[in-house]
């Protein structure tokens, strides 16, 4: 598959007036949001974070650090709250 977005850019121009936002099914059979911007097009997971990267497998990196935290607290039940 070519990685040329000009297919995708032809017959949805951008307008500084409206907004142009578009659901596609990606690759891997999940929804996308697509919105087209002035220089391009932005593409972003429905779920999750927008660019569906998974730190350490949890939702977020936050999500990763409260598991941490509580692994932690369970493991040394007597330290600090």
């Amino acid at each position: 598959m070519s990685q040329d977005l000009t297919h995708i850019l032809e017959g949805w121009d951008y307008d500084p007036d409206d907004v142009r936002v578009r659901l596609v099914e990606g690759e891997d059979g999940c929804r996308k949001v697509q919105l087209r911007v002035d220089l391009g097009v932005l593409q972003m997971e429905m779920d999750g974070r927008p660019d569906g990267f998974r730190p350490e497998g949890h939702e977020s990196w936050l999500d990763y650090y409260e598991h941490a935290q509580q692994a932690h607290d369970v493991a040394h039940p007597d330290s600090a709250a």
